[in-house]
């Protein structure tokens, strides 16, 4: 809208109207369109249903704000292919209205690819969310959701324009690295995870510190027998004066084995150590620190979420959110892609 007088003055008899597009145009100027950072926020709630966080989107100067949580139903797969649907904001000018929607994709065989947002004169959708419906799928999981809030070409995040961020690069990255992940690594990792789930279980980590407690007494004895030896030598050394060179080269080996002796003794000391811990919700910078008493930075940890019939799948996703652990001196940290919203129990058996 062309302004002939500038924004904004007082009427004189009717010489200076403004209306809601006045404004809306010189709003758009400051602010980019968008919805407002960690506002709006998808994600699954129970069978084919999302809820949508509540918070303040912007379209072109057009402003809403959701006070309260929007759940929305997401349609069935037909059993045969998958799809995509997007979760959108929508400023329809003809309604006078900014909605939240369900956009259902179109099937397209194996690869399904989401519908583009409509942008015309009178329709302005903000992408903020994608969601995978697999073939025959009757509920939908926090992985299956896709958060495109940071996307500027979908929808971005409301800034100054002056200072407008652009995460497109970073989302390409991510989206590639996570997608090579998927199909390899994760595949790899998941495949070792189960096999040591079923070699190390309950009976076979006991059994397998039963022995090293056995091996720590072995070396015990073994130690005592080498000190005992190195007296009787000593002994003989004292009455065999005339043969020096034979009892100075018998000690050395004594020496030599007493030193092999020791050494692993100290490769050994570093025990087993079982634990049960809880993972809580407050992360600092996406990572959390554990405290576990007598692990090292050496100990290699294997960790199993704890679950029951009930809860399986809630505790499943939250810990999908956790994607790296280390041991440190004292503990394990942990590093998450988001942060956990519920306390997780976890088993840490350390070799």
């Amino acid at each position: 809208m062309a302004d002939k007088f500038g924004l904004f003055w007082n009427s004189e008899n009717g010489d200076r109207l403004y209306d809601a597009d006045s404004f809306a145009e010189w709003l758009s100027h400051f602010f980019t369109t968008g919805v407002f950072k960690d506002e709006l926020f998808v994600q699954a709630t129970e069978g084919m249903k999302v809820s949508v966080s509540s918070g303040y989107a912007n379209v072109n100067g057009k402003v809403r704000f959701f006070g309260t949580s929007t759940n929305l139903n997401i349609e069935v797969s037909n059993g045969l292919y998958p799809r995509i649907d997007t979760i959108v904001v929508e400023r329809n000018d003809t309604n006078r209205e900014i909605t939240l929607k369900v956009v259902k994709g179109n099937y397209s065989g194996n690869n399904p690819e989401a519908t583009a947002p409509v942008r015309t004169n009178v329709i302005h959708q903000l992408v903020i969310a994608k969601v995978y419906i697999g073939a025959g799928a009757t509920a939908i999981y926090q992985k299956d959701i896709t958060d495109t809030r940071m996307d500027s070409n979908l929808c971005g995040y409301v800034t100054a324009t002056v200072e407008n961020l652009n995460y497109d690069q970073m989302m390409a990255q991510w989206e590639d690295y996570y997608s090579k992940f998927k199909t390899s690594e994760m595949a790899d990792f998941q495949t070792w995870f189960d096999n040591m789930k079923n070699i190390l279980n309950e009976s076979t980590a006991g059994n397998l510190l039963e022995k090293i407690n056995k091996n720590a007494s072995d070396i015990q004895t073994n130690k005592d027998n080498i000190s005992k030896n190195a007296t009787d030598i000593q002994d003989v050394s004292s009455k065999a004066s005339s043969n020096t060179t034979s009892i100075t080269n018998l000690t050395s080996k004594v020496s030599t084995n007493t030193s092999s002796i020791n050494s692993l003794k100290s490769s050994k000391q570093d025990k087993a150590i079982k634990a049960t811990i809880t993972l809580g919700t407050s992360w600092s910078s996406l990572t959390q620190s554990v405290s576990v008493s007598g692990i090292t930075e050496n100990h290699n940890a294997i960790l199993d979420v704890v679950t029951s019939t009930s809860n399986y799948e809630d505790v499943q996703n939250e810990w999908a959110k956790v994607y790296k652990a280390e041991t440190y001196n004292g503990g394990i940290k942990f590093y998450a892609k988001e942060a956990t919203s519920t306390a997780l129990t976890i088993q840490v058996l350390a070799m």
